[in-house]
């Protein structure tokens, strides 16, 4: 026990070593520290050299600007930097690294050899942790930074560390996230002095591709929106079957590699209704906001940051997936040609179409609209129809099939939404209102949100303590048992409250709507509805996928088909 022990002035090489404890926990984070000086001297190329996994020795050497001679010895001290010099530079922090005691700490758990040059030098110098004195050295411009022994003088801290090629991995891992957000520096990387990757110089969208391989697909989404203080570019997965390890998924804040719960939220969000499951998308998401609105400088290793205005934030981002989602269409993912022959007919409402059908038990027309025989069709024009379920159409490179139901449900969903947003839901109403009994609380809530169900289609009314009134509701649902629906919407609502994910909500009740008014299987079509679906898909924001995430339509190329057919072999 040391309660009555009495207190003392740490000494510099401990201090300096719980300082390290903070920042470097393995091999990876001393590469991490190191890369980011080099890209803050405005390195053109980086090589960093790896032995043993970073355990036994990591030498970074870069072409920036160098360490002036008389400041090296500076620069293995605590707290010195050139990065922060007063109070406003520590809340508008525009580098990557800023914390000055990072070589210090390094120093205080490695053996160090520091080895600069700047263009005004004839030579470079050199210092080492040893002797800590500077000496001209043999070298070019730019910077050589030198560490082994890493945690011998930690024994306890040592013992943590896992195996060389354990190590080893996290150290390229570690690399690549940096490389990620700076194409235009070139990388290479050593293992025990042989090249093992090597990034060239090149822009953000082919490093993206040439780093993450199989893991991002070539024909993503690309989203890129900006406003007087944020700026979000980058790529998301076209669908979202997509495996759910976290390592598919970086998220940079003005360059940095960063870790943060309500922007990953805001990018599943935007995803909700074409996810499938508990499938989440793979993105590279690049965000560069105005430095005075957040703060880097909560965390030791700077992979989180805080918002000044973190709802803003949230809705940008959000808005921003959206439209990128919403512009991404099926002409990005089918190669096609013009196709002709296809005559105008009749346009029909999602509304009336569901009438018909719901109400009059009639099969129905699909919703169709005009079609401009000049135009290009990617999903080509259908030939027939496989069990009343799947339609079946052939474009100039292959076949398409096509789920009726969930092309449909998609169809009406988004119609829905825009008329959600537009408060102009077609509504039916009772010639006597449907009444039900309820919590009271659920009744409360009723009169609440009474507006709300409004735009949603629905007239719902306290009709006593314990009991709720519906007047009208949309004329989708005509012909459906209306109460189950309405009470599990008033379950959600009172679980889920105001929050800034309530328009993500009500895109749920929508779809709910649009899942019960759409085509069932073994519906006859017609050849002209089949192919006014198809036109409708086309023009359809996300219609790749049904409002749960599954595929709308799968395509078949003409020499996929050849390949099973052992076709030109």
């Amino acid at each position: 026990m040391c309660n009555n022990r009495p207190i003392l002035q740490l000494p510099d090489y401990l201090i300096n070593q719980i300082a390290a404890g903070e920042i470097i926990e393995r091999p990876s984070s001393i590469i991490k520290e190191l890369l980011e000086n080099s890209i803050d001297a405005d390195s053109i190329n980086i090589e960093i050299y790896i032995d043993g996994g970073g355990i036994k020795n990591i030498t970074v050497i870069d072409d920036g600007f160098g360490i002036p001679h008389d400041e090296l010895s500076l620069a293995l001290q605590r707290h010195t930097t050139n990065k922060i010099y007063n109070i406003s530079d520590l809340s508008n922090i525009t580098s990557m690294g800023f914390r000055g005691e990072a070589l210090a700490s390094i120093s205080s758990i490695t053996k160090l050899e520091l080895i600069s040059r700047t263009k005004k030098d004839k030579h470079a110098w050199q210092i080492n942790n040893t002797d800590f004195l500077v000496h001209p050295y043999q070298g070019k411009i730019g910077t050589v930074v030198n560490v082994s022994q890493i945690f011998d003088n930690i024994p306890a801290r040592r013992k943590f560390l896992r195996s060389e090629s354990t190590e080893l991995a996290h150290c390229i891992t570690t690399i690549e996230n940096i490389a990620l957000a700076h194409p235009k520096i070139s990388f290479k990387i050593f293992n025990k002095n042989r090249i093992v990757k090597q990034f060239i110089t090149t822009d953000h969208e082919q490093r993206i591709y040439e780093i993450l391989e199989g893991r991002i697909q070539k024909k993503s989404i690309k989203v890129y929106m900006s406003n007087k203080i944020m700026e979000i570019s980058g790529i998301l997965s076209n669908n979202a079957n997509i495996d759910e390890k976290h390592d598919y998924r970086y998220l940079y804040v003005n360059k940095r590699y960063i870790h943060d719960r309500m922007i990953t939220h805001a990018i599943k969000s935007a995803y909700s209704d074409i996810s499938y499951g508990k499938q989440t998308p793979s993105f590279v998401i690049f965000l560069n906001i105005d430095p005075d609105s957040i703060d880097i400088n909560v965390h030791p290793t700077k992979n989180e940051v805080r918002f000044l205005t973190g709802n803003i934030v949230y809705q940008f981002i959000l808005k921003a997936i959206n439209n990128a989602i919403s512009d991404f269409s099926i002409k990005n993912i089918v190669t096609h040609k013009k196709n002709s022959g296809i005559k105008e007919i009749t346009v029909q409402t999602p509304e009336q179409i569901a009438i018909d059908y719901i109400h009059d038990n009639k099969e129905s027309e699909i919703p169709l609209t005009r079609i401009d025989d000049n135009k290009e069709h990617p999903l080509g024009e259908a030939i027939a129809q496989l069990h009343g379920t799947y339609i079946l159409a052939q474009n100039d490179d292959g076949l398409i099939i096509v789920d009726t139901h969930a092309a449909h449900e998609r169809i009406i969903y988004e119609k829905l939404k825009d008329s959600f947003k537009s408060k102009k839901i077609q509504t039916q109403k009772f010639l006597t209102p449907v009444t039900f009994r309820t919590k009271e609380k659920f009744v409360q809530l009723v009169e609440e949100y009474e507006e709300w169900f409004n735009m949603l289609g629905f007239d719902l009314k306290p009709y006593a303590p314990d009991s709720v009134a519906i007047y009208y509701i949309p004329s989708l649902l005509i012909g459906h048992d209306i109460e189950p629906l309405v009470i599990t919407m008033i379950e959600e609502l009172n679980s889920i409250g105001h929050s800034i994910f309530f328009e993500e909500y009500s895109n749920r009740i929508v779809s709910t709507i649009a899942c019960h008014c759409s085509m069932r299987a073994n519906r006859k079509l017609h050849m002209n509805e089949m192919n006014a679906l198809l036109r409708q898909m086309e023009e359809t924001k996300r219609s790749n996928q049904c409002n749960h995430g599954r595929p709308t339509w799968v395509h078949w190329s003409l020499k996929h088909i050849d390949k099973m057919f052992l076709r030109g072999q």
